[in-house]
């Protein structure tokens, strides 16, 4: 955000959204970037103004806030999704059998209705899709760290 954004915004980093969250509601810190399903609420209440998505289109749920392309920020986006894990060396029988029950679960009119109420899409997959896509997360998210000379302490 501040290479995009072209600001200096000091990190604070916390052991999860909650703290990160409770502090902005507290006034200790003056924002917080949080999932929509964790400050949407807090949105609605009126006790946080959101200043954008970090997706690629805006949210059904909260439809009226921007994304950061229409506030000032190409090329900027984040997506925070969520996966169900197994323990490695799981028989894939009851890797398959879980799938296919979160998927009836989640592709059901409640579950669905539920899910996009706290601002979330449903994407169902395959067992193979999230590591796929933890994988190229990875990659590009190494890329930049080292574009910005990015390190762990």
């Amino acid at each position: 955000m501040n290479y995009l954004g072209k600001t200096n915004i000091v990190a604070v980093h916390f052991k999860g959204g909650g703290p990160a969250l409770l502090a902005t509601l507290a006034g200790d810190t003056e924002m917080v970037v949080s999932g929509i399903s964790e400050v949407g609420p807090q949105v609605v209440a009126g006790k946080l103004r959101a200043m954008g998505v970090t997706g690629l289109k805006r949210s059904p749920a909260y439809p009226d806030i921007p994304m950061p392309d229409e506030s000032g920020l190409p090329g900027h986006e984040f997506v925070t999704w969520h996966a169900i894990l197994a323990p490695k060396g799981t028989p894939g029988a009851v890797i398959e059998t879980l799938a296919d029950r979160v998927r009836k679960v989640t592709l059901s009119p409640e579950g669905t209705a539920l899910f996009q109420k706290n601002g979330l899409e449903v994407v169902a997959s395959t067992p193979d899709e999230p590591t796929a896509h933890l994988k190229s997360e990875s990659a590009k998210w190494q890329r930049v760290f080292k574009e910005r000379g990015m390190r762990v302490d």
